[in-house]
């Protein structure tokens, strides 16, 4: 009788869980269409553009994507090492480098200003690495600490010396993206946008150095301790990820502004946490959000005449909030599909063995089999309720025979209803001596 009433009981519980498992496959296929169905619809609408204005759509989503595959390839690392702000910090830290490199040179060359921003975004995270260290702070709040002196450094030198050194706000903050395809240059006999041509080397360089370095950032994000015992030297393979952040950051910058590209930097790469497991799935997941974002956020921009990386920015937002909910681990609509099914065996088995307390061989403490109880109706109702959940509880008991009623209306336990509940309650009672002995 144990080895049936055993089967019965994980019988029990798997027919519930079976709810969060059909949910988490139907928000999955869910959360796909909505991501997936738009973008396709914003590619039906680009593809029906003239000639011209097709030209000048596709020159601009070129030079989005390839920043947003930058961003999203390296940011979501950042988010797997538990330092998203760093993106958020590089782009704001790098303005004390371009205000340097134009004291030095004198004037607005895009070479020296690169470079200048670059090392200063080197120079952020190892500050952030060194106060971390020596103030045994967490790494959010050695963030928080080094950006906004560096920030504040950069506004002080420009206002002091650097006056003729124009910065706009706009162009800071959305870039310059809606006139990127009007800056040509020719490469290889076709004529392409300047920022593609950056953009695309930064995004060979990342895609390179992930390939060549797999091994060693996956140890050293998920345990540094073992990727130093290893000799894999985490510091170094930290301070390149930086020095390529900031690379893709700056060459980023002008294009698409500071917005699109800390969205890019963090939001790609959580929904990619939110939907995988595997470091190899939480890539592909981001660079789809961040492909998507940007084919939707253009058209969005399109109808709306507002401003392209900020509808970018807000594409990505929206799918976030998508994979938040249908996200088949851990959305909202699956911890309550969980939480659901939680709840009903808790008042299925809650009902067996109080259906099994009417039982005389209850009273006795004989664990047998015998003529099963009647209980009224009325009390049954009074125990289990009258709501959704009480009635989805009696059907489905119904359903797998454990319980019946008689031409009265009463409720009384077949015979494998009662070998489960004996399971249950010896099962409850090992539990229960256990936590007091």
């Amino acid at each position: 009788m144990n080895q049936a009433a055993i089967a019965a009981s994980a019988e029990l519980s798997s027919g519930w869980m079976s709810l969060p498992r059909w949910v988490s496959s139907a928000a999955g296929g869910l959360w796909c269409a909505t991501v997936l169905g738009p973008t396709l619809l914003a590619l039906g609408w680009l593809l029906g553009l003239p000639g011209a204005l097709a030209h000048l759509a596709w020159s601009t989503l070129l030079v989005a994507l390839l920043a947003n595959t930058a961003c999203a390839w390296l940011g979501t690392f950042l988010v797997l090492r538990r330092m998203s702000l760093l993106g958020d910090a590089l782009s704001h830290a790098v303005l004390p480098g371009l205000v340097v490199a134009y004291l030095l040179l004198g004037q607005l060359h895009p070479l020296a200003l690169f470079l200048g921003a670059v090392v200063v975004g080197v120079l952020t995270a190892a500050g952030v690495q060194l106060v971390r260290h020596l103030g045994q702070l967490t790494e959010d709040a050695s963030i928080g600490v080094v950006y906004p002196v560096l920030f504040a450094l950069g506004v002080v030198l420009l206002g002091e010396f650097a006056h003729r050194l124009h910065l706009d706000t706009d162009c800071v903050l959305f870039g310059l993206l809606e006139l990127t395809a009007l800056d040509r240059v020719s490469w290889m006999g076709w004529s392409v946008p300047r920022a593609a041509l950056v953009l695309g080397a930064a995004v060979l360089a990342a895609v390179g150095f992930v390939l060549l370095m797999w091994k060693e950032l996956v140890v050293a994000i998920f345990d540094p301790l073992l990727a130093s015992v290893a000799g894999l030297r985490p510091g170094v393979v930290f301070y390149l990820l930086m020095a390529l952040v900031a690379v893709v950051v700056v060459a980023s910058f002008e294009a698409v502004g500071s917005i699109l590209v800390i969205a890019m930097l963090v939001v790609p790469g959580v929904c990619g946490t939110l939907m995988c497991t595997r470091v190899q799935g939480v890539l592909w997941v981001a660079l789809l959000v961040a492909w998507c974002s940007a084919v939707q956020g253009y058209v969005l921009a399109a109808w709306l005449n507002t401003t392209v990386a900020g509808s970018m920015a807000v594409a990505a937002g929206g799918m976030f909030v998508g994979t938040v909910l249908l996200s088949p681990r851990q959305g909202l609509v699956v911890q309550w599909a969980q939480a659901t099914a939680r709840r009903l065996v808790i008042a299925a088995e809650d009902l067996l063995k109080w259906l099994l307390k009417h039982q005389p061989q209850y009273q006795q403490a004989l664990p047998q089999l015998g003529p099963p109880v009647p209980v009224p109706w009325l009390q049954v109702q009074a125990h289990l309720g009258r709501g959704l959940q009480a009635r989805a509880v009696l059907w489905l008991l119904r359903r797998w025979g454990w319980i019946k009623q008689d031409s009265n209306g009463a409720v009384l336990l077949t015979e494998q209803g009662q070998r489960v509940a004996w399971q249950l309650v010896r099962a409850h009672r090992l539990w229960e001596t256990f936590l007091a002995e």
